[in-house]
């Protein structure tokens, strides 16, 4: 009698126990239906379209910029040198200047007049060297800065390239999603290793 009660109970346990296991995978695909797997949504692509257009148009402004500057500074370099060679041809002159009123102060056949006259042109020619240093000063004062201004282009252009990185990252995890947006997705990529192109950051256009 003690031998069926046991047995009773058992299969009694046993069959609770395949009905919790059945009522559990039940629960779990009734929350399968109603909440379904996440999927990329319209407004997370159109988020990431957006940011990739300003990206796209940042890049494009500071590469301009950086066109102009670049011209700029070899324009700058060109007069700087063009100037340090008419300040060597003044100071060369003056020189020459010195050693002719020494000259005529040496002989003493030359008269005051003369020595005066002479020593009037040299302060002249002072006068344009001295004004030649100041130009000289201004021209690289000028190119110094010109420079710095493309080094802060550069260094936004650069950060452009850790922008990009970020919008990889997203498109991973839409990737990771998985659905029928993954051609978008794939397009959006494509830009993106286009911008890197731009930056230098990616790997070159592939050679016809």
């Amino acid at each position: 009698m003690n031998n069926i009660r046991l047995l009773t109970g058992g299969l009694v346990l046993i069959v609770l126990g395949l009905a919790g296991g059945t009522g559990y995978l039940i629960y779990e695909r009734i929350q399968s239906e109603v909440t379904p797997a996440e999927r990329v949504t319209v407004k997370q692509l159109d988020d990431i379209k957006q940011e990739q257009a300003k990206t796209k148009q940042d890049v494009s402004e500071l590469k301009d910029s950086d066109r102009v500057q670049s011209a700029k500074i070899s324009v700058l370099e060109d007069k700087t040198a063009e100037l340090d060679g008419r300040v060597k041809t003044a100071e060369s002159k003056l020189e020459m200047q010195d050693k002719l009123i020494k000259k005529l102060q040496e002989d003493t056949s030359a008269n005051k007049e003369e020595i005066d006259n002479e020593k009037a042109r040299r302060e002249e020619m002072q006068k344009d060297v001295d004004q030649l240093h100041t130009d000289m000063d201004d021209m690289k004062n000028e190119l110094e800065q010109a420079k710095k201004e493309r080094k802060q282009i550069r260094d936004q252009l650069a950060a452009q390239g850790e922008r990009i990185d970020e919008q990889e990252k997203k498109l991973d995890e839409l990737e990771k999603k998985g659905d029928t947006r993954d051609k978008e997705i794939a397009d959006l990529r494509a830009e993106l290793a286009d911008l890197k192109r731009q930056l230098g950051l990616g790997d070159p256009e592939p050679s016809n």
